[in-house]
């Protein structure tokens, strides 16, 4: 399937397989990390797979064979797909951080359409509501290397804050999360981060916890079973694309706060958050924030 929703697209086709498919379908589904092998089965009937690149279409356009794309990277493709409508994916987290209170918004623009479209609806909304939203512009999607969190870092720290960022997907928000840890930005405190896919590992295991922008990754397999079912019927299909609305953002830590200019209450939500299941009394607050109770109460 070729990216994080993987497992969850077949899971969509197996549901049309078992009860809408009019011939019995006997279906491969490579191990999660496993590409697509060098040569085709000339048994294979139809594909469904994540397609990127030009060169991935020719492969299935030169060899015959019926295949639907689930990526949005590339801005036209040339073999029908089904895939997330990703520009109201931006909205939907843009809104989501807008109710929090944040007037400071920023995003990384990676190479791909798709993840171009969900910056540009959430530039949009962010834009509606008389803000303006800081975009990083990322040639090339390297996490772990250390040029990229190098120009991370000093993005997030040049930064206004509070600060609400579209992560554009799970994993790109995960990174910039701990980014944020490497260079002392509390989360949500300081930077509140939203992914799209709300893929469950990815969103569940950082600390803290991700928001995500949740779409139907079932239904998207449901619905491109259907229409490989129709190429290989013969059918000619009146539409060449569809889109799938996201359903909301699943709200978790990383941006479940209200935004706080002040930094000294920020930082006092900050020291509440963290140390939520010890003792701690407000004389202890007060102490270590060295603060008076009246000055941070009028704060």
């Amino acid at each position: 399937m070729g990216h994080g929703l993987g497992p969850v697209i077949a899971l969509g086709v197996k549901r049309y397989a078992l009860a809408e498919a009019e011939r019995p379908w006997q279906m491969n589904v490579p191990e999660w990390g496993e590409s697509m092998p060098d040569e085709l089965d000339p048994e294979v009937s139809g594909v469904i797979t994540c397609i990127w690149t030009a060169g991935g279409e020719n492969r299935y356009l030169d060899a015959g064979i019926a295949a639907v794309n689930t990526s949005g990277v590339m801005r036209h493709s040339r073999i029908p797909r089904v895939l997330a409508d990703d520009k109201p994916c931006g909205q939907m987290a843009a809104r989501h951080l807008l109710d929090r209170g944040f007037t400071n918004f920023a995003a990384p623009l990676i190479q791909g359409q798709a993840w171009r479209d969900r910056v540009a609806g959430f530039a949009q909304e962010v834009h509606r509501a008389g803000y303006r939203c800081d975009v990083l512009s990322i040639a090339q999607f390297t996490p772990n290397s250390p040029e990229f969190i190098d120009e991370v870092r000093d993005w997030l720290v040049s930064l206004p804050r509070p600060v609400g960022i579209l992560g554009v997907t799970d994993l790109v928000a995960r990174r910039i999360s701990d980014v944020c840890r490497l260079c002392g930005l509390a989360v949500p405190e300081h930077v509140a981060i939203v992914g799209v896919e709300n893929a469950e590992l990815m969103c569940r295991l950082p600390a803290p916890p991700l928001s995500s922008v949740a779409y139907s990754a079932e239904q998207i397999g449901y619905e491109s079973a259907r229409m490989l079912d129709r190429m290989l019927g013969g059918e000619a299909l009146p539409e060449h694309e569809v889109r799938i609305p996201p359903q909301g953002v699943v709200t978790r830590q990383s941006s479940d706060v209200l935004a706080v200019a002040d930094p000294q209450v920020a930082e006092a939500l900050c020291m509440i958050r963290d140390r939520a299941c010890e003792p701690l009394s407000v004389d202890t607050l007060l102490y270590e924030l060295a603060v008076s109770r009246r000055s941070l109460e009028g704060r």
